[in-house]
């Protein structure tokens, strides 16, 4: 519950990969940064749970550079709170698999990139997943390799592949929508996971691209029923 603003700041050759931990690192913390700039950093720039993340004003993406994770990594764990990703400055970078627990929402507003760590990472929903793209600002579920939106995120030159994080997965009785996504490089193959992965739910997914997945949408029964429309 503690708060705090950093303006004109520049922090560099902290965090910890051994730990996890950013170089500014929150717990139920309400924090802004204003001006601010992130070097150097052993791993993720900024670290921060999905109910609290930094609030970035009057900053671009090239405000973080050298660290091994140029993004505001969002911690592994359950939301269990209604929350809004709204960031686009930079990436987001969801660092472990993340649940929105029943009768909660998270809302990712227009812009914003969002970018799994690994092949192992799912974004599980149980409540619902609130996509608000428009056709001038898309939203982005992209790999970790993928430097076309986002910019370099992992200081690395590694083409991004299908498979590069598993899936948005809508579990029995949980609800959301997509709208103006992208999803690009998701999915698995040793799984049989699409990128968006439906069990028993009907989400809605308009004006949305998928690219370069293991497979688009996979539905898991006949109780699974999403509804693709100008897609």
């Amino acid at each position: 519950n503690s708060s705090g603003t950093l303006t004109y700041a520049e922090l560099r050759y902290g965090g910890s990969s051994y730990w996890g931990s950013g170089m500014l690192h929150t717990d139920m913390a309400s924090v802004a940064v204003d001006h601010g700039v992130f070097k150097n950093s052993q791993d993720c720039a900024i670290n921060s749970q999905a109910s609290n993340e930094v609030t970035l004003t009057n900053m671009v993406n090239t405000d973080f550079t050298g660290n091994r994770i140029n993004a505001q990594c969002i911690r592994s764990g359950t939301l269990n709170t209604n929350a809004t990703c709204n960031e686009t400055a930079v990436a987001y970078v969801l660092y472990g698999g993340l649940t929105v627990a029943t009768g909660q929402t998270l809302t990712w507003a227009p812009g914003i990139v969002v970018k799994p760590v690994d092949s192992n990472t799912d974004l599980v929903v149980d409540g619902a997943l609130v996509v608000n793209g428009t056709a001038n600002n898309r939203v982005y579920v992209t790999s970790l390799n993928d430097d076309t939106v986002g910019g370099n995120t992992d200081n690395q030159n590694i083409t991004p592949a299908a498979g590069n994080w598993r899936r948005l997965y809508f579990r029995d009785n949980s609800s959301g929508t997509l709208t103006y996504a992208e999803l690009r490089y998701g999915g698995s193959s040793y799984w049989g996971f699409g990128a968006l992965h439906v069990d028993q739910s009907a989400p809605s997914v308009t004006n949305t691209r998928f690219r370069t997945n293991v497979m688009a949408i996979v539905t898991t029964s006949s109780n699974s029923n999403p509804t693709i429309t100008t897609c």
